[in-house]
């Protein structure tokens, strides 16, 4: 049987055992500069996204150009976690304007988006 985590936050320190497959897409938040991002998946099935988290919000400019920069890796696959969220800090018309950004950028690239929504369906 193959095993796909389509999300999630931790590398996996083992990516197959025996007989059974398993390939995970690890997020990475585009928080700031000097973010450790990777080249090209490994052979063991770990593959990356890449997105600016409504949490994580600081300087939207900088982040999109290192969100398109960090997109255009090899090992990069999806766009997100983006999207909204009420519980968060960061003013919703800010979280808004970045998340329509990255929806911009998936569909540009032709990528898939994960999609972080937090008691905001509607708005969604």
């Amino acid at each position: 049987m193959h095993y796909v985590d389509i999300h999630t936050h931790h590398t996996p320190h083992q990516a197959s055992s025996g007989a059974d497959s398993y390939a995970c897409i690890v997020n990475l938040i585009i928080a700031t500069e000097g973010q450790q991002l990777p080249n090209t998946p490994n052979e063991n099935g770990i593959y990356y996204s890449a997105g600016i988290h409504p949490w994580y919000i600081s300087d939207p400019h900088q982040q999109m150009e290192l969100l398109r920069h960090t997109c255009n890796l090899p090992g990069i696959v999806a766009l997100g976690e983006a999207g909204l969220d009420t519980l968060a800090s960061t003013p919703f018309i800010l979280q808004e304007k970045v998340f329509r950004q990255q929806i911009a950028l998936s569909e540009a690239l032709c990528k898939p988006l994960v999609i972080h929504c937090v008691k905001a369906w509607q708005q969604l």
